[in-house]
């Protein structure tokens, strides 16, 4: 079973979930390609703008725990 802050992931419900771009390749699993019908949106960064955190993922996670309330 799957939680989401302390709650069960509920059937019908969307979730936001960040990873790599690589995941959606299908190479470790083999469901999750971008094509999967349950994949709604894909987060492109600005592969030309070095400063968007979003083109490494550890920038980002950084980026988002400085953000967040401590």
């Amino acid at each position: 079973e799957w939680f989401v802050d302390d709650e069960p992931v509920e059937d019908g419900l969307d979730y936001t979930v960040a990873m790599s771009d690589f995941l959606l390749l299908g190479y470790d699993i083999d469901f999750l390609t971008r094509e999967h019908p349950q994949i709604n949106w894909i987060e492109q960064p600005d592969k030309n703008d070095r400063a968007d955190a979003r083109n490494d993922i550890r920038r980002l996670i950084i980026q988002y725990m400085k953000s967040i309330e401590r």
